[in-house]
C-alpha cells in the first residue's frame, strides 16, 4: 500500500470510529509513526495481513501526550 494513501486511512480511522483512540483528532497522534509502525507490521506492505485489533493498537500506541 501507498504510504500516502496508509496516511489517508489512518486519519480517517482516527476521526470517523467512535470505538476507537480516546480522541478523535487526527492531530493528537504520531501519524508517521503509526504508518512506519503498521508498514513494518504488514510482511509483504499491502496491510491485508494486519487486523483490525492489531490496527487500532498501533494507534493507540501513538497517541500524543
Amino acid at each position: 500500500m501507498d504510504r500516502e494513501q496508509l496516511k489517508v486511512i489512518i486519519k480517517d480511522t482516527i476521526t470517523q470510529r467512535e470505538d476507537g483512540p480516546s480522541s478523535s483528532d487526527a492531530n493528537d497522534f504520531d501519524v508517521e509513526a503509526i504508518a512506519d509502525e503498521l508498514l513494518e507490521s504488514s510482511g509483504d506492505g499491502s496491510m491485508l495481513d494486519v487486523d483490525s485489533d492489531d490496527f487500532m493498537t498501533i494507534i493507540a500506541r501513538h497517541r500524543r501526550s
